[in-house]
């Protein structure tokens, strides 16, 4: 979270068998101070319902220090703006994402219409959802008890691998897969950076020419290869 100027080298899979070089788009950390006095009482009742679960103790840990973080946020086409890749929600913002994902929840779909259901829907123990994908629906959950307790999954819509497993056996293990190799954690997400694509590629739209570039380098600083462009 204290590299200077980080990036990622990213690239977009054509068609028709045309090869670019990998582009480079500047990319910000950011770790959120405990909220101001006016928010404390709701954000200490939330911590305290979270602490009365084994499965929550690191996490507990992690927001009695911080309120949350944006991992990787970077220019968005689609917006016009620079959004978290992945976005780690604040202590009071837990309860309510959460509820987009049970059952009746606007997001219970990416967790219905797949095998992911079978520990989310079928006794495995309480959970909550913590941080979002890509703005989501695709989100990093956490077991709160049960065989699980405090393990870290991912929620994805069209699984690319085996989600009944989780991707960190704890909170503060997320954050070092994270650290070690942002790129890397970022395709396991399948997380992308939006970009504009290029008008000689194959099925070119100019109406909606919005591409998703796959992650293949994290760079602590960019200054090191060319000026940064911002990051909008």
């Amino acid at each position: 979270m204290k590299d200077p100027d980080p990036a990622l080298r990213v690239k977009f899979h054509i068609l028709g068998g045309i090869v670019e070089p990998p582009r480079l788009t500047p990319v910000q950390h950011v770790l959120w101070p405990i909220a101001n006095e006016r928010d404390k009482q709701a954000r200490e009742a939330s911590i305290e319902d979270l602490s009365n679960w084994p499965g929550a103790t690191e996490l507990v840990k992690f927001y009695s220090q911080y309120d949350g973080f944006f991992f990787c946020r970077a220019y968005d086409v689609r917006y016009d703006k620079a959004l978290p890749l992945v976005d780690i929600f604040g202590a009071t913002e837990i309860r309510e994402l959460t509820r987009r994902y049970e059952p009746g929840g606007d997001r219970a779909y990416s967790i219905e219409h797949n095998k992911s259901n079978k520990i989310y829907r079928g006794g495995s123990g309480s959970w909550i959802v913590f941080g979002e994908i890509d703005g989501g629906p695709n989100a990093l959950s956490l077991f709160l008890d049960g065989e699980f307790a405090g393990n870290v999954f991912l929620i994805q819509c069209q699984p690319r691998f085996n989600i009944l497993k989780p991707i960190a056996k704890g909170f503060e293990a997320l954050l070092q897969r994270m650290g070690k190799d942002p790129a890397a954690f970022l395709r396991l997400v399948g997380a992308t950076v939006t970009l504009s694509g290029e008008e000689h590629w194959p099925g070119f739209d100019p109406g909606l020419p919005q591409y998703g570039f796959t992650p293949l380098d994290y760079l602590k600083s960019i200054l090191a290869i060319e000026e940064p462009a911002g990051i909008g």
